[in-house]
Order: structure tokens, then sequence, then C-alpha cells
């Protein structure tokens, strides 16, 4: 799979009071990203070839919606005070993820990336008359509803509108890795070498569903 041992691709980062915190989950996400560069910078080097896998944990866009300090602009979408201060997180995590995209097209990277955003839960701003937001409180679509997007240049662009999970997300990316495999020489999924065998006894051991061959309805 391209690990050469037990510890690749796992890096500790210890906690420093250089890197202050915001919000439930530490530090904002624009402190996070030139740590993500720094280390893929100094991971692959010269080397353009090796293979990485990395997440990031966005924590913007949950309670209590702290904006960065380095975010001087606050907008007024709405008077409803929370989902107004979500709102403006959302613009925040949105301007992250085109600096993640432009990152990797400047290092050549981003056509030869598969980009997987989720999410956890959504939130219900007074949905019904309710004031509560949290998940484990009011069951009620909004907050269980979230986005599932799986961006490469080789996949074939489509939407789906049925019901997913984040338990399809593995046996998605697995599908895909199998079929870089089975299109070597065309111009469709094209992103890493993997031996057959591995990605399907790995597929094997996980429940849900590829979302790379279904179709549209």
């Amino acid at each position: 799979m391209g690990f050469d041992n037990k510890d690749s691709g796992f890096d500790v980062v210890n906690r420093t009071r250089s890197v202050p915190d915001v919000g439930m989950f530490g530090p904002s996400d624009s402190t996070i990203l030139p740590l993500l560069w720094n280390w893929i910078d100094n991971t692959l080097g010269d080397d353009k070839e090796r293979k990485l896998m990395t997440s990031l944990l966005l924590t913007g866009t949950h309670k209590p919606f702290v904006m960065p300090r380095t975010e001087s602009i606050y907008h007024n979408y709405i008077e409803y005070t929370c989902a107004n201060k979500y709102l403006n997180t959302i613009q925040v995590v949105d301007d992250a993820l085109k600096t993640i995209i432009d990152g990797l097209k400047l290092r050549g990277l981003y056509n030869e990336t598969l980009i997987v955003i989720a999410s956890d839960h959504g939130y219900a701003f007074r949905d019904w008359g309710q004031t509560s937001l949290a998940t484990w409180r009011v069951l009620y679509e909004g907050a269980f509803l979230v986005p599932l997007m799986l961006r490469n240049p080789y996949l074939e662009a489509k939407q789906l509108d049925g019901q997913y999970t984040n338990m399809d997300i593995l046996p998605t990316i697995m599908d895909i890795l199998l079929s870089s495999q089975e299109t070597a020489h065309e111009s469709t999924n094209r992103l890493l070498t993997a031996r057959q065998d591995q990605l399907n006894l790995i597929l094997s051991r996980y429940e849900g569903t590829s979302l790379l061959r279904l179709p549209i309805e």
C-alpha cells in the first residue's frame, strides 16, 4: 500500500503554547494549515512520486462557532445570532478549502490527489421551534444531513441523491484504487499502484457501499 513500516504516515505533533486555542478543538484552521504544508513539503522532499495520506479536521463550523483572530470581517447575514456565527465560520472554512486547493496546485499535487470532504453531523437552528442545536437533542433531518464529496480529475463527475453514510467512504476509496489498476493506460482513476490482493483484503473487512459505480438516480 506504499507504507514502508508501521510508523509511516503517522507523525506526533505536541501541543505548544505558541499555538492559540479557539473553539472546542484547539488551534484555529488557519493556524493548522501552515503546519500541514510543512509536513507535506518535508515528507515529500524532491520525491513527488511518493504516496501520502493525511486527514485534516476543520473545526471552525463546530459550536461555539468562534472566529479566528486573523479574521477581521464579520458579516451580518441573518438576525439569529447563533446561526449567523455559523454562517461566518462556514465562510472561513470555505476560504480554508480554497487555500488547500491552491496549495496542492502550487506543489503539482492537485491532479494526483483524491480529496474527500465529509462531516460528522449538522445542526438544527430553531427548526420547528426548537432552540437546541446538538444532534443528541433534536433528531431532525438538518442535524444529520452532511456533505460527502470525492474529487479527482480522473473520476467521472456525478451527483447521487440517495442515502449514504461515512461507512461508504472507505469502500469507495478502495474501489477507486482497484479501478486505477484496471485502467492504468487510460485517463481514469489513475491514483495509486497497489497490489490488488491487498486492496481486496482490506475491502472485504469493512461494511458499506462503493459510490464509484452507483448510477445517477
